[in-house]
């Protein structure tokens, strides 16, 4: 893990296979994490790179961070792999 780099390990999660937002639609099927940091506090994301038949409890995962628009980049997870 490089310095500073955010990691830990999937507390909770949840599929899901309709869009909340339209914006969302292209993202589907989305999975939605809680992620428990190696540091202890627990935040919410939403997964890539990774297909719903590959979640599991405590998947250890790493944050990375997807741009969006020019202004707009978002803190997301991956698995660590």
């Amino acid at each position: 893990m490089v310095p500073g780099e955010r990691a830990g390990s999937v507390y909770s999660y949840v599929i899901s296979y309709e869009p909340f937002l339209p914006a969302f639609r292209h993202l589907l099927p989305l999975v939605m994490v809680l992620v428990e940091l190696d540091e202890g506090p627990r935040l919410v994301g939403y997964m890539v790179r990774a297909t719903p038949a590959e979640m599991t409890f405590g998947m250890k995962v790493r944050v990375v961070f997807e741009r969006l628009t020019e202004r707009v980049t978002l803190p997301v997870w991956e698995p660590a792999r």
